[in-house]
C-alpha cells in the first residue's frame, strides 16, 4: 500500500522456486496500454512495442501478388523461361513474383494505439455502401523501420450512394515514429496498403484511396510456398446454375469426363469457390455440395485437377520451378504464406493466379509456326484416300512438326442424289439463292453446285433459302441453270504424326498416308501442322474441276451377270445376283464375244425388279455405252440384280451377238 500498488495489475513474467522450495518467486511487470513484451529473465524493457510472446507460432497473412488485374484482384507476376537439355529437348520454367511482406525490427517503433470505434460519413468519399471495411495502422521511424499492425478496426458504412468515407481516431504513436502507414482489406487477414508515410496525426479519413499491392509487416511469415495444378476445361461463361451445379450450354464435354476433378469459379458471383465434381454431361457439371454463393450469368468458371504438384519455395520474391513443356496448356499457380514450421495460410484466401505455357522448342527450337503446307489427294477407287506430297515452299520452322489435321469435305454417296436442287437459275455473281426442297447445312458448312464450293453463311426461310460466299477453297465461280442439284458436304477429320526433323529428311519425299473414306465424293480439304510453336495457317483446295466435280474414293470391287451364247429376248435372263452390302457405283457396261450384225442389243438391268439403267451394245461393236454410277442411287445391301434383253435382231444371214458379260464396277 505504501508504494500504491493497490488494485495495480501486473502481468508475470516467469515463476521460479524460492530458497528451499518453500516459497515461489514472482517476476511481474506492470501492466500498460502498450503491453510489454518481457525475455523472462528479468528484462522488463519494452523490445519494439511488441504483443505477448509467443505470437510468431501463429498462421502468416495471405501472400500479395506483385500484380493486379482486369478485375482489380491481387495476382501473381509469372514470367517463363526455358532451357534447353543435351539430348536437345527443351525444359520450361515460371519466374513468380510476389510483395515480401516486412520484417518487424528490433529497436522499432511500438506499435500504434487507436480507437476501436471508427466514424463512418455518408459523403465526402467514393467507398461503396453497405459495406464493411477492416483497417489496422503501423509506425514508421526515421530509418523507415515499420512496427506491427494495429488492432484491426472494423468499419460499415451506411446504405445510400457510394459517396462514403472513414475516419479513424485516437491515433497514439510511441516517441521514434515518424510517420504511419495505413491498410484496407474486405476481410481482416487480406490488408493492402492505403496510404503510406502519413504525417502523425490523431485521425486518418480514408475517402476510397486506391489500394497499392504492399502488405503489412507480418512476424510469422518466413516463407512461401507454391504450387500449380493443369487447367482440363478453359474458362467459360455460366449460362447453366443452380445451387449444385454449374455449367455453360455450348460446351461438348463427355459424360463423366470430370469425375473427381475440382470446379472453380473464377470470377463473378461467387468467386473463389471450388468444389468436387460428383458427375458431369456435356454441359453441366454437378458439385458435391451446394455452393455457398451460387454462381449467376456474370460468373466464369473452369475445370482442374483435383491434386495440386509442388513448384517451389522462397523467402523473397521471384520463386522459380519447372512445369510441363505443353504450349497453350493452362496452369494454375497457388502460392500460400507459411511460418518457420510450414504452416501455411488459409488457400482461400491466398491468390490464385492461371497462366497459359507459350512452350519452348524441341530438336530445332522452332521459333515461329510452320508455313502453309502443300499436299495432294488421290484415290484408286477403293475405299482408300491417299495424302501425298505434303511439303513446304521452305523448311524454315518445320523441325517439330509433330502432326498435321486434314479436313475432307465430301458428299456421302450411299445417302443417294440430294433431293434438293436450285428453284431458279443463277448467275456467277449472286450470294442468295432458293431450294427446292429445304437443307439440312448450316452457318458455316459447305455447299457444292456443279463444279463450285460455296460457303454458308445463314439459312433462312426454313432451310429454303441459303445465303453463300461463292467460290470457297478457289473453285471457280460459275452460273448454273435451274434445277442443277446442291450437294450438302459432310467433313471428317484426320491426324496425321511425324517425327521431329521429318521434312527435308530423305523419308519425307516419298510420304504417303492412306485413309479410310469409302463411297464419298471428295470437294474440298483442308490441312494445317502444328510444331512446337503452334498452328501454321490452314492451306484450303478444292477438287471439283475433274470430270466427276470430285474425287470418288468408291469401294473396289465389282458385280459381273453373263450370258453364255447366243442372245435372245428374254426377261429375267440371268439368276438374280444379291449385293453382300451397300456400294455407290462407280459405272456399268456389257460387252459380247460377237458383235451383233443386223440390228443393237438393248439391255435392261434391274435392282429389286425396277429398272437401273439401260446399255445398248450397236451392230458391228462389241461393247456398250458405259453408264457412269454417281448419277445412280446406290446399291442398298441385300438387294437383287437382275438383268433382261430388251431386244435384238437375227436373221438367216446375222448374229445377234453372243457371250454376253454386264459389268458392275463398284
Amino acid at each position: 500500500a505504501k508504494e500504491g500498488f493497490d488494485r495495480q495489475m501486473f502481468r508475470v513474467v516467469r515463476i521460479s522456486p524460492g530458497l528451499n522450495y518453500r516459497a515461489s518467486v514472482i517476476t511481474a511487470q506492470f501492466h500498460d496500454d502498450v503491453w510489454y513484451v518481457g525475455t523472462g529473465d528479468g528484462d522488463l524493457g519494452v523490445i519494439g512495442g511488441g504483443r505477448q510472446p509467443g505470437y510468431d507460432l501463429g498462421l502468416p497473412r495471405p501472400l500479395v501478388g506483385s500484380i493486379v488485374d482486369a478485375n482489380g484482384d491481387s495476382q501473381f507476376g509469372v514470367a517463363e523461361q526455358e532451357q534447353q537439355s543435351s539430348d536437345g529437348s527443351y525444359n520450361v520454367s515460371v519466374e513468380v513474383s510476389f510483395s515480401s511482406p516486412g520484417v518487424p525490427v528490433v529497436g522499432g517503433p511500438g506499435i500504434p494505439l487507436l480507437s476501436l470505434a471508427a466514424a463512418v460519413a455518408a459523403t465526402g468519399g467514393t467507398l461503396l455502401a453497405s459495406s464493411t471495411y477492416y483497417y489496422a495502422v503501423s509506425a514508421v521511424d526515421a530509418n523507415g523501420a515499420e512496427s506491427q499492425v494495429s488492432f484491426v478496426i472494423r468499419a460499415t458504412t451506411p446504405s445510400g450512394a457510394n459517396t462514403c468515407t472513414v475516419t479513424l481516431r485516437e491515433l497514439s504513436f510511441s516517441p521514434s515514429a515518424t510517420a504511419f502507414h495505413v491498410y484496407r482489406g474486405t476481410n481482416p487477414t487480406q490488408l493492402l496498403r492505403i496510404a503510406a508515410s502519413v504525417a502523425i496525426a490523431a485521425t486518418f479519413t480514408d475517402p476510397g484511396n486506391a489500394v497499392t499491392l504492399a502488405a503489412p509487416v507480418d512476424r510469422n511469415f518466413h516463407h512461401a510456398n507454391f504450387y500449380w495444378r493443369m487447367e482440363l476445361q478453359p474458362e467459360s461463361a455460366v449460362t447453366v446454375h443452380s445451387a449444385n451445379s454449374i455449367g455453360n450450354g455450348t460446351l461438348l464435354m463427355l459424360a463423366n469426363e470430370y469425375r473427381g476433378k475440382i470446379v472453380r469459379i473464377t470470377h463473378g458471383k461467387g468467386l473463389g469457390q471450388e468444389r468436387l465434381v460428383l458427375t458431369n454431361t456435356s454441359t453441366v457439371l454437378t458439385v458435391s455440395r451446394n455452393w455457398d454463393v451460387e454462381a449467376d450469368s456474370t460468373s466464369l468458371f473452369v475445370v482442374g485437377e483435383a491434386g495440386w504438384q509442388f513448384g517451389g519455395l522462397g523467402q523473397t520474391s521471384p520463386v522459380v520451378f519447372a512445369v510441363p513443356n505443353r504450349q497453350h496448356a493452362t496452369i494454375q499457380i497457388s502460392g500460400r504464406a507459411a511460418n518457420v514450421h510450414d504452416r501455411e495460410s488459409a488457400y482461400e484466401l491466398s491468390p490464385l493466379t492461371r497462366y497459359e505455357i507459350g512452350g519452348a522448342g524441341s530438336g530445332g527450337g522452332d521459333a515461329e509456326v510452320a508455313g502453309t503446307p502443300i499436299f495432294g489427294l488421290s484415290s484408286s477407287g477403293q475405299g482408300i484416300v491417299e495424302v501425298a506430297g505434303v511439303g513446304f515452299e521452305n523448311l524454315s520452322n518445320t523441325s517439330t512438326i509433330t502432326a498435321a489435321s486434314l479436313t475432307i469435305h465430301y458428299f456421302d454417296e450411299l445417302t443417294g442424289p440430294p433431293l434438293t436442287a436450285l428453284s431458279a437459275a443463277l448467275d456467277a455473281s449472286a450470294t442468295t439463292f432458293n431450294l427446292t426442297h429445304a437443307t439440312s447445312a448450316q452457318a458455316g458448312s459447305l455447299l457444292q453446285v456443279d463444279g463450285e464450293v460455296m460457303t454458308v453463311t445463314a439459312v433462312q426461310n426454313g432451310g429454303l433459302r441459303c445465303v453463300v460466299t461463292r467460290g470457297a477453297y478457289g473453285s471457280a465461280t460459275a452460273a448454273h441453270a435451274t434445277g442443277t442439284l446442291v450437294y450438302s458436304l459432310r467433313k471428317k477429320v484426320f491426324v496425321m504424326p511425324f517425327v521431329k526433323n521429318f521434312f527435308g529428311s530423305p523419308a519425307s519425299g516419298s510420304y504417303s498416308n492412306p485413309l479410310s473414306l469409302a463411297d464419298a465424293r471428295i470437294a474440298a480439304a483442308e490441312m494445317y501442322v502444328t510444331n512446337s510453336r503452334g498452328n501454321s495457317p490452314t492451306a484450303l483446295t478444292s477438287y471439283t474441276s475433274t470430270v466427276q466435280a470430285g474425287i470418288r474414293t468408291l469401294s473396289g470391287g465389282q458385280l459381273s451377270l453373263q450370258i453364255e451364247g447366243y442372245l435372245a429376248i428374254q426377261a429375267d435372263a440371268v439368276p438374280a445376283v444379291t449385293v453382300d452390302s451397300s456400294h455407290s457405283v462407280r459405272d456399268i457396261f456389257a460387252k459380247v464375244g460377237s458383235a451383233p450384225t443386223l440390228a443393237d442389243v438393248v439391255l435392261r438391268l434391274k435392282v429389286d425388279s425396277v429398272t437401273y439403267c439401260n446399255l445398248t451394245i450397236a451392230i458391228g461393236t462389241t461393247t456398250s455405252n458405259i453408264v457412269d454410277g454417281f448419277g445412280l442411287k446406290p446399291l442398298a445391301g441385300g438387294a437383287q440384280l437382275g438383268l433382261d434383253v430388251v431386244s435384238v435382231g437375227q436373221t438367216n444371214d446375222s448374229t445377234p451377238g453372243s457371250d454376253l458379260t454386264v459389268t458392275v464396277r463398284l
